[in-house]
């Protein structure tokens, strides 16, 4: 009985108790605009083939996703993702 009491108890005063209010998350972009990763320099590979950018050498760190691959969903706004579309050819390219 005695932990009925306890636990009606520690219910009701947790029912009293007021959250902060939540901060709005940012949602981090990626896109070009944004340019923490070197975008815009890469832009000249727009349309490329997937095996031209596996040939560059970039200073940061660099993901290709093609149409079928798995992309973990962590953000790194200093890495440069290459999006190639069914053709094979780069159609994207985000920070992130």
């Amino acid at each position: 009985m005695q932990k009925f009491v306890l636990l009606g108890l520690s219910l009701g005063l947790a029912g009293c108790m007021t959250m902060p209010n939540p901060q709005p998350l940012q949602q981090p972009t990626g896109e070009v605009g944004s340019d923490t990763c070197g975008a815009a320099q890469a832009a000249n590979l727009m349309g490329a083939q997937r095996s031209v950018v596996e040939f560059v050498d970039f200073e940061q760190p660099v993901r290709i996703l093609g149409p079928e691959d798995v992309m973990t969903m962590d953000f790194n706004p200093n890495r440069l993702n290459f999006t190639i579309g069914p053709s094979g050819v780069v159609t994207k390219i985000t920070c992130g």
